[in-house]
């Protein structure tokens, strides 16, 4: 699956400095937009509690990441993320175009593991998640709220670590609606769309590069909106 060989390049391409939103726009440009959103939703996904899914691949895996060839290792990451953040997505196929694109990419001995571990990841992921998140440490909280560890530890000192546990909570990356917008999409479908979800208490995330790279079709969007 080509979506999910260009989600570990983005994603590596990130770990190196760049911005999300351009390199998905340069290694996307030539995949169908099936494939795009896959790209989009699986990195964000991975970003928003990246350190998270990090210790959920080591704890599977049962290697530290450093132990593993770079690939291998962001395929255990996305994977994890992919498996426990992408509802709409079979994990089968999931693991599956993982594991070949580890084939593909120089590093067939470690598939195995990367097999063994999401497929650990899949039956026990959830669970590990919830542990994580009724811990009474504070920086397991930072970890599952993806909020960075030294931010929980700054307000630890500053708030003590009961309000601090509090504070991070409440800073909770929380997934809510997000739509991308292909170049060749028309504002009216997606207005019609929004309208599905008209209520003061839904929060609506756009990312796109349009918005970025091109002003007037910002403005034709926003003006649709208001309307």
């Amino acid at each position: 699956m080509r979506g999910v060989e260009a989600a570990l390049f983005v994603w590596r391409d990130v770990m190196k400095g760049a911005f999300a939103s351009e390199s998905i726009r340069k290694r996307t440009e030539r995949l169908p937009d099936s494939d795009r959103v896959l790209v989009t939703s699986l990195v964000y996904a991975g970003l928003r509690r990246a350190t998270l899914w990090k210790n959920l691949a080591v704890r599977f895996s049962g290697s530290p990441l450093n132990a593993v060839s770079v690939f291998a290792g962001d395929a255990l990451v996305l994977g994890i993320a992919g498996l426990l953040e992408l509802n709409s997505f079979a994990p089968q196929v999931l693991v599956n175009a993982l594991v070949e694109a580890v084939k593909k990419n120089g590093c067939p001995k470690e598939a195995g593991l990367v097999n063994a571990a999401l497929r650990k990841a899949s039956q026990r992921g959830k669970a590990a998640v919830d542990e994580i998140s009724r811990s009474p440490s504070l920086r397991d909280q930072c970890m599952y709220s993806g909020v960075p560890n030294w931010v929980g530890m700054h307000l630890g000192d500053y708030w003590g670590r009961d309000e601090a546990r509090r504070l991070v909570r409440l800073m909770a990356m929380k997934a809510f609606m997000s739509l991308r917008l292909s170049p060749d999409i028309q504002p009216q479908p997606v207005i019609e769309e929004l309208e599905k979800y008209n209520d003061p208490g839904n929060y609506i995330f756009f990312y796109d590069d349009n918005f970025a790279a091109h002003p007037g079709r910002t403005k034709e969007f926003l003006r649709a909106m208001i309307q």
